[in-house]
This record gives C-alpha cells, sequence and structure tokens, in this order.
C-alpha cells in the first residue's frame, strides 16, 4: 500500500480530472479501493474542517458523482467508507493473531457455521427442534464475529449446561453438542 498511500500525499495530487482518473482506474483489486479510502480520509481529517460533513465530498472531489449532499453521502459509502471497512475486516480476520485460538477468521467461521447447522439438524432428528435451541445457535454464529475462541467455547457450555438444567436438552444430548462444538468432553454434567 505503500506506492497507493504516495500517489495520494496531498503534494502529489495535482487535482487534474485526468490524474484523478488514472488513480482510480488503477483501483483494480478490493484491497487497493481500502487503501485509496483510507489515505483519501486520512487526508482530509488532516485538513482543517470547514464545514461538518466535508468528508461526504470526497466522492464529487473524486469521481465527480452527485448532485445534492445525499448522493454525495451515498457515493461516498460505495466509493471511500464500505471499501474501507472491508479492508479493516479482511485485516482483522485474516492478519495473523498470535495464537490461533484468537479469533475466528472468515474460513473458520463458514466451518463452524457448517457445524453449528449440523448439530441444529441432529437435534431436531432427535426431537429437540425448539425455538430457544434455534435461538441459541443462532447467537452463537453471531458470536464467532465477536469473541476470540477461548470466550466463545465458554459461552458455548454456559449455553449447552443452562439448557440440560432447565430440561431443554437431556445431559448427554447437551455434553455432545459441546463436544462437537468444541472437540473438549464436558465433565461438568456427568
Amino acid at each position: 500500500f505503500r506506492s497507493a498511500h504516495k500517489k495520494l500525499k496531498p503534494e502529489n495530487i495535482s487535482h487534474r480530472r485526468s490524474d484523478s482518473e488514472k488513480i482510480l482506474q488503477s483501483l483494480f483489486t478490493p484491497d487497493l479501493q481500502g487503501a485509496f479510502a483510507y489515505f483519501t480520509i486520512l487526508s482530509k481529517f488532516n485538513d482543517e474542517r470547514k464545514f461538518t460533513p466535508h468528508y461526504i465530498k470526497l466522492s464529487r472531489d473524486w469521481y465527480n458523482k452527485g448532485k445534492d449532499y445525499c448522493e454525495y453521502q451515498q457515493n461516498f459509502n460505495t466509493y471511500f467508507l464500505n471499501p474501507f471497512k472491508n479492508l479493516f475486516l479482511w485485516y482483522v480476520h485474516e492478519s495473523k493473531t498470535q495464537a490461533d485460538s484468537d479469533f475466528f477468521s472468515y474460513e473458520g467461521q463458514t466451518k463452524m457455521f457448517e457445524k453449528l447447522d449440523e448439530l441444529e439438524q441432529m437435534l431436531v432428528k432427535q426431537g429437540c427442534g425448539q425455538e430457544i435451541i434455534f435461538k441459541e445457535i443462532e447467537d452463537l454464529k453471531e458470536l464467532t464475529k465477536k469473541l476470540n475462541k477461548k470466550n466463545w467455547g465458554e459461552v458455548i457450555k454456559g449455553k449447552f449446561v443452562d439448557m440440560a438444567i432447565n430440561g431443554i436438552l437431556s445431559k448427554k444430548t447437551a455434553m455432545y453438542a459441546v463436544e462437537f462444538l468444541t472437540g473438549r468432553d464436558l465433565k461438568l454434567l456427568e
């Protein structure tokens, strides 16, 4: 991203339409679009603010699109904010964490979603198709995006132990579910 950063320094931009178009044409991958968005927003951040929504005008300045504030806002989201968010999310999920147990990558989330769907199907086949179980499984899917793997595993144990204590699942089924999802035995219910 160094070359994108160098191109986007204010002193390197002549603001001629042809220069802007050349830069925009070089943004052919999502990561370059995200880096472009980051550096242009950063450049605007360093400018003295003349009015509150001055970021929004980036879409007009760079893409020459939009006729009013609403269109500028939509284009800013499309060309700057969303690519930057996507780059940031990619970095969070795919960058190397200090340990594999830290967070779920996109691939890890997909595999866990498949396991949760498989567990849901097994529970339905066993006659455990209650609405609360489906809600708990959907909650677990959402939590893969927010919690590290260790905390997520602890939440799984808590949810399934709670369902066993409340009689929603048998102890045997709850222990199997925890072992299936985490790969660890749940001795607490024995």
